[in-house]
């Protein structure tokens, strides 16, 4: 069976850091034009970060536990 090369934990975390603050500006410049009103926008999509990031790493933790992802035997 081909080994699986290690994912560096840090490179991670920072992608994926990276990804979730370029997810929450066009969030609130979509809900900005949307209502009009910075507040609103700013509100409504740290909101729907915190779901959707929520929502994607418990997936993610789940699949990999079900099928055994990243365990040593």
């Amino acid at each position: 069976m081909k080994k699986l090369r290690k994912i560096k934990l840090r490179t991670l975390l920072f992608s994926g850091m990276l990804y979730r603050i370029n997810v929450l500006i066009v969030q609130v410049l979509f809900l900005y034009f949307l209502t009009g009103e910075w507040s609103v926008a700013l509100k409504g999509s740290v909101g729907w970060l915190v779901i959707g990031t929520l929502v994607y790493y418990n997936y993610h933790y789940w699949f990999a536990r079900l099928f055994k992802i990243g365990k040593d035997k």
